[in-house]
């Protein structure tokens, strides 16, 4: 059976182990090609049973490949050996349906809207899969193990992650599904026109993305110099009286080695302080008395909200001024909120202090600018960012705790998003996480600095604060817009061009 399935589904299987190792490597090339075998397949197959079945053969095995590292971060933070094990399988089932409706897509466009236009077609199957993507990101907002979307692993390349500018995302996306239809087309009718186009194509794409990176200056003015510290604590490992004057001291010796750069601010990451901050803590007034209120602090704290919850929230701690805080406004569903109201992963049910929203989405005032915040998976939220930035946002501070999944690729993945998010939105990004990767990055997208390590770490640099606009600020929805037309012009021409 197993060996049946193999050779009628040898494509598809291929295609799901491709686009699976594209993503979690972060791989360029092979993203432009791990679809190629997919969309294929579609094209030769003229019923629906098999165009369901490819979804779900294609589905449930890129889904083992995307999230087996979940059975090693559960099987270390859970007492329950098998739990990883059956979040891997109901995941990859999810998944699976997700690309029934994808295949089932390819299908209905090949089947009833085919025009004789060829570059047309290319285009508009194109425009299809990347509006279905974008309705999936936002049915699964706040679970990001389902929200990884094909035009992420382009934010490793500087270049095309400058077409986010016109569509976030999107954009990217789009630029992946179009190149792999062309190849697929090309090994399916041998066509030489449609290599042709691919060899045209492809470079002009990057030659373009070259143009907007240098063409597009960074800021030079309103400079605000940013400490980047963490102590890289792995999350097993529990505050107590046995080793908490020792955690406490790499915390402060970071503290007085950023210090000396004389930084306008210091951020640290998620949750650094892991127990519910109370008023006149002594561990914050020792990092007071250390900094003795030359810089704003920015610490990841649990505020208290009432009785029972807590804010998973950042702490502006202000020299000579009442502190500010932004409290995270996507909570991680299954985590720090339960999945459909009743999943909820069993070390989390048993905190004593659940976490709370103030759906307050502004960004902090600051004597330096308006700072944006994004903690943890908030950083992949498109419209949380875009959020900030209408709110006034000058440049945005990520704060991470990665040691959940340290060893696995989605902390590169938190990395290179913000490249995206600071292209997309022309702003700078000081980015602080606990075991992953933390820098700097401007809004160019220039890599300025970054490190992943297991031990203290501080790193200091100089950002910039602006007020600048892009085109996808303003509009964010006419790339989504533009490619509805595409397909109502689609929609047209098959009334003139009939296949």
């Amino acid at each position: 059976m197993l060996k049946n399935l193999f050779l009628e589904y040898k494509f598809v299987l291929l295609s799901a182990i491709l686009s699976a190792l594209a993503c979690t490597e972060m791989n360029i090339l092979l993203i432009f090609i791990a679809w190629t075998p997919l969309i294929y397949s579609l094209i030769k197959i003229d019923n629906f049973k098999k165009a369901l079945l490819s979804g779900f053969v294609f589905g449930f095995f890129n889904g083992l490949l995307l999230f087996n590292w979940i059975y090693t971060s559960l099987s270390d933070y859970s007492t329950n050996a098998f739990l990883g094990f059956f979040v891997i399988i109901g995941l990859s089932i999810i998944n699976s349906l997700l690309f029934l409706v994808f295949t089932s897509l390819v299908l209905i466009y090949k089947k009833y809207f085919n025009s004789k236009l060829q570059i047309l077609n290319l285009i508009a199957l194109a425009s299809v899969l990347t509006l279905f993507e974008e309705l999936v990101s936002y049915i699964f907002i706040g679970i990001p193990f389902l929200n990884v979307r094909t035009g992420f692993t382009l934010g490793k390349s500087l270049y095309l992650t400058q077409f986010s500018v016109f569509g976030g995302v999107a954009t990217l996306s789009y630029i992946v599904f179009f190149v792999n239809i062309c190849f697929a087309e090309y090994f399916f009718s041998k066509s030489k026109i449609y290599l042709k186009f691919l060899i045209f194509t492809l470079p002009t794409i990057f030659y373009i993305g070259y143009l907007l990176h240098s063409k597009n200056p960074v800021g030079n003015s309103n400079e605000i110099k940013v400490s980047v510290v963490t102590a890289n604590i792995n999350p097993k490992i529990s505050w107590n009286s046995s080793n908490g004057n020792q955690l406490a001291q790499n915390f402060f010796e970071l503290c007085s080695k950023a210090t000396k750069n004389n930084p306008d601010f210091i951020v640290w990451p998620e949750s650094t302080i892991p127990w519910v901050l109370e008023e006149n803590d002594d561990f914050l007034k020792e990092l007071k008395k250390i900094n003795a209120e030359k810089s704003i602090q920015v610490i990841g704290i649990n505020k208290p909200y009432n009785k029972d919850k807590v804010l998973n929230a950042a702490l502006f701690f202000v020299p000579k001024n009442m502190s500010q805080y932004y409290s995270k406004n996507i909570l991680l569903e299954g985590f720090e909120k339960p999945l459909l109201k009743s999943i909820q992963i069993p070390f989390y049910i048993n905190l004593q202090y659940k976490y709370a929203t103030e759906n307050k989405i502004q960004p902090v005032k600051t004597k330096h600018g308006k700072a944006g915040v994004l903690i943890c998976n908030e950083s992949i939220e498109d419209v949380l960012v875009r959020n900030q930035v209408n709110n006034g946002a000058n440049f945005f501070f990520i704060m991470s705790n990665d040691g959940w999944f340290k060893d696995s690729y989605i902390s590169l993945y938190h990395f290179y998003i913000a490249r995206i998010m600071a292209v997309a939105y022309k702003k700078d990004f000081a980015i602080s996480s606990n075991c992953g990767y933390s820098g700097f990055i401007n809004s160019n997208g220039d890599i300025l600095k970054v490190s992943q390590s297991n031990s203290v770490f501080e790193s200091t640099h100089k950002i910039f604060s602006n007020d600048t606009k892009t085109f996808y600020s303003n509009y964010p929805y006419a790339f989504l817009m533009l490619l509805v037309i595409i397909l109502l012009t689609n929609l047209f021409t098959l009334k003139f061009f009939k296949p």
